[in-house]
């Protein structure tokens, strides 16, 4: 290898350390999840990595439409929140109730973009923290989304996949 790429290399690796550490003291994603989240549950969900626009690309605030599964399975459908209103509100976006969202989220006026559901791996999300205990400890939010809002959400989705709710099912 030859002088040049292996300085730019490792000036490369350097960088690199040096972003993920000041990612872990800005609170960013340092280790993902190690159980499978509930429905309901808010996360935080990294689609900085496989994705592009107009897809969901960075890191926001998810919440948990999938059921745990039976056996060991390392995927999760979320539906993305956003603090941008939608332009125009359509059927498959939810307005959150403030009570359904954990620590400064929900202070904001926080959407469900309903159309936007992606299946991800547990290993892009990560526990929402609220704040640290006087040692320093991680506090994470624990409380789900409510229950009205939870409905709204799947009514939302089956909207956006053109499957609207009915009485009965038909083949």
């Amino acid at each position: 290898m030859n002088q040049n790429l292996s300085g730019r290399l490792a000036r490369a690796g350097k960088r690199r350390c040096a972003i993920t550490a000041h990612h872990q003291r800005i609170g960013y994603k340092v280790m993902s999840i190690t159980f499978h989240p509930r429905p309901g549950m808010v996360l935080i969900c990294d689609f900085n990595t496989g994705f592009k626009a107009p897809e969901m690309i960075k890191r926001r605030p998810v919440v948990v439409i999938s059921p745990r599964p039976r056996r060991s399975n390392q995927l999760c459908t979320v539906v993305p929140l956003s603090t941008t209103v939608p332009n125009p509100v359509e059927p498959f976006h939810h307005r959150m109730d403030p009570q359904s969202l954990p620590g400064r989220l929900a202070g904001k006026e926080t959407w469900a973009k309903c159309d936007m559901l992606s299946t991800v791996s547990l290993e892009r999300l990560d526990r929402v923290i609220i704040g640290r205990d006087r040692w320093g400890k991680r506090i994470y939010a624990a409380r789900g989304v409510t229950t009205d809002d939870m409905g709204a959400i799947r009514r939302a989705v089956l909207f956006a996949l053109g499957m609207p709710m009915t009485s009965s099912v038909s083949a």
